[in-house]
C-alpha cells in the first residue's frame, strides 16, 4: 500500500508544463492547434512534393490506399494511405528547402470513417538533399508529438477529421513526415509556409491545463441516476462520514425554502429539492465544497446539477431540471483549511444530448479523476468555484462526492515509525 506523508515545511514543487491540452488532444509546445475540419488551401505545398512511405497495408493490395493519395488533394477513405507496420510513416519530399510554418492532416475529412485515427503521432523534418528517395537512411529531426485520444478527458470532437497545427518556430526542410500509430490512415498531409487561419471547434467539455495536476473525465454521464431518488454512493464527502459542507452563500434562506443550502451538498440525496444554489449576496468567488475529517489522498470528485427526481423527499418541480449547469468550474483543494490551490478548470459549454450515458450532458452527474503525478492529490477539503450565484441563473449542485483513501498525518507516521523501532529493539534484546 502506498503511504504518502505531507511535510508542510517543504516548498511546493510544480511539474513542468510539457504540452498544450485541448479536448481529446495533447501536443508538444513546439506546435499550436488551430482547428478541426476545413478545406485544403490553394497554397498547400504538399501537392507539389513527392510522397513517400515506409510501407503500405497488405503490401499495396488495396487501390484505395496508396502512397500518392497522401498529397493528391482529395479527402476520403478511398484516397488515403495506410501503413503496414507499427510506427510506419508517410511524408512528402521536395527538391529544395521549403519553409514549413503549418501543417494539417486527417484520417477521413469527409466524416465517412472514424476509425484508424487515435494514437501517438511523431512529427519530423529533414534537410536531406533527396528525402523522397533517402527516407530510410537520412537523418530526421523531431518537431514534437501529437496524441489523438477518444478518452473524453482529452479528446477532440471528431478525431478522424482534418486537424491543423501551426509550428511555433517555422522550420526550413526538404522533407516532412508523420510517424503514425499502427494501422492509422492519412487521407491528406498538407504543408504551408504561413500560419493557418484558426478554425477551432468548441467542445462540449473542455479542460484548461494546470501545471502539476491532471484532471480527467472518464465519460460517465449521469451515473447513479434514478427517477425514484436513488441515494448517493458511499464517499468521503458524506455528512455521515464526517464531511462538513460549506458555501459562499445559500439561496434557501433568502427565498425561505428548506433546501438550496450548503447542507444539501453532502446529504446523500440527488435531485433539485436536495440541491445547493448560491445566494444573491454571496461574495466572489462563488463556491461550494466539503471539508474532510483529516488528510486524504483524493482520487476523484463528482457533482451534478440534478441527477435524480426525488419526489419522496419533497421534489418541487415536475421533470428533471436542465438549467443552471453550463459555465466554467474551478476545482480547488486545501491542505490547511485556509489557503486553496487550483487543481483543474473545466468549461461546461453545451450538451451533446439528453440521454443518460451518451455524450456529455451538463446537468447530469460527472466524475473527474484527480492526480498530481503520484496517485491522487493530497487534500483536507475540496471546493468548486461555480459560474454564478443567485436566484436568477445561479449555478445548482445537488451533491458533491469525493473519493480516496486516508493518509497518515506526519506526527502519526513518526509515532508509527518510532513504535516499529522500539518493537525491533525489543526483539533484539529477547534474542
Amino acid at each position: 500500500m502506498k503511504t504518502r506523508i505531507l511535510f508542510t515545511s517543504c516548498a511546493v514543487l510544480l511539474a513542468p508544463l510539457v504540452g498544450k491540452v485541448h479536448a481529446q488532444l495533447v501536443l508538444s509546445p513546439t506546435m499550436t492547434y488551430t482547428g478541426e475540419g476545413g478545406s485544403i488551401g490553394t497554397d498547400n505545398l504538399g501537392t507539389g512534393g513527392i510522397a513517400f512511405a515506409k510501407d503500405l497495408i497488405a503490401g499495396g493490395a488495396y487501390s484505395a490506399h496508396t502512397i500518392g493519395h497522401v498529397n493528391d488533394g482529395i479527402f476520403g477513405n478511398s484516397n488515403s494511405w495506410i501503413g503496414d507496420s507499427t510506427d510506419s510513416f508517410v511524408g512528402i519530399g521536395f527538391g529544395s528547402a521549403q519553409t514549413i510554418a503549418a501543417f494539417a492532416f486527417g484520417r477521413d475529412s469527409t466524416g465517412g470513417f472514424g476509425d484508424r485515427a487515435v494514437g501517438l503521432y511523431t512529427i519530423q523534418f529533414t534537410t536531406d538533399s533527396n528525402p523522397a528517395v533517402n527516407f530510410l537512411t537520412n537523418t530526421w529531426s523531431t518537431l514534437g508529438t501529437i496524441s489523438l485520444n477518444t478518452d473524453f478527458s482529452l479528446g477532440l470532437i471528431a478525431p478522424a477529421k482534418r486537424h491543423q497545427f501551426d509550428i511555433v518556430s517555422p522550420v526550413s526542410a526538404t522533407g516532412f513526415r508523420l510517424i503514425a500509430p499502427g494501422g492509422a490512415a492519412i487521407d491528406e498531409l498538407e504543408l504551408y509556409t504561413h500560419a493557418l487561419t484558426p478554425n477551432l471547434p468548441i467542445p462540449p467539455l473542455a479542460f484548461h491545463l494546470v501545471p502539476g495536476f491532471t484532471v480527467n473525465w472518464n465519460g460517465n454521464d449521469g451515473a447513479n441516476f434514478s427517477a425514484n431518488g436513488a441515494s448517493v454512493p458511499n464517499n468521503l464527502a458524506l455528512a455521515a462520514n464526517g464531511g462538513v459542507s460549506f458555501s459562499s452563500g445559500d439561496l434557501g434562506p433568502q427565498i425561505s425554502v428548506p433546501f438550496h443550502r450548503a447542507i444539501n451538498l453532502n446529504d446523500g440525496l440527488y435531485g433539485n429539492a436536495n440541491s445547493w444554489i448560491g445566494s444573491d449576496d454571496a461574495p466572489s468567488p462563488f463556491n461550494a465544497g466539503v471539508m474532510l475529517p483529516g488528510l486524504f489522498d483524493v482520487t476523484s470528485i463528482a457533482w451534478g446539477r440534478d441527477n435524480g427526481l426525488d419526489n419522496a423527499n419533497g421534489e418541487c418541480c415536475t421533470g428533471q431540471l436542465t438549467d443552471r449547469a453550463v459555465g466554467t468550474y474551478t476545482i480547488q483543494r486545501t491542505l490547511d483549511g485556509v489557503s486553496w490551490d487550483t487543481v483543474g478548470i473545466l468549461d461546461y459549454n453545451y450538451g451533446v444530448d439528453d440521454t443518460l450515458g451518451g455524450g456529455f450532458t451538463p446537468y447530469f452527474r460527472h466524475e473527474f479523476s484527480l492526480s498530481d503525478g503520484d496517485g491522487g492529490i493530497l487534500a483536507r477539503g475540496l471546493r468548486v468555484l461555480v459560474p454564478t450565484s443567485g436566484i436568477g441563473e445561479g449555478t445548482a449542485i445537488d451533491e458533491i462526492e469525493i473519493y480516496g483513501t486516508p493518509v497518515p498525518e506526519p506526527a502519526s507516521a513518526a509515532l508509527m515509525l518510532g513504535g516499529l523501532a522500539v518493537f525491533a529493539g525489543s526483539r533484539r534484546k529477547r534474542a
